[in-house]
């Protein structure tokens, strides 16, 4: 398992390893996580990518649909702060 802190590292970690799952989170820092998908997509078509954001609705699900991603996951947060997901 790697874990990257930022759009930028995990496109260096790509070029560098062969993942069979990334989990991808849509804000990160320095580099949109809907550029980290097209650019893995793109050079990694056989890879699954699963999209998890907190803010993952209507046309933003659909776009990381349409760039690529195998599943999207909504986040849901409680007051708990138990994080919950919603498949779609």
């Amino acid at each position: 398992m790697i874990e990257c802190s930022s759009g930028r590292e995990a496109l260096e970690a790509l070029e560098k390893t062969s993942v069979d799952l990334m989990t991808l989170d849509l804000s990160m820092p320095d580099v949109d996580g809907f550029e980290v998908l097209q650019a893995a997509r793109s050079t990694h078509p056989e890879l699954k990518i699963v999209v998890v954001s907190g803010f993952l609705k209507g046309n933003m699900n659909l776009a990381a649909k349409k760039l690529g991603a195998a599943v999207t996951l909504d986040k849901i947060w409680l007051q708990s702060s138990c994080p919950l997901f919603a498949i779609s």
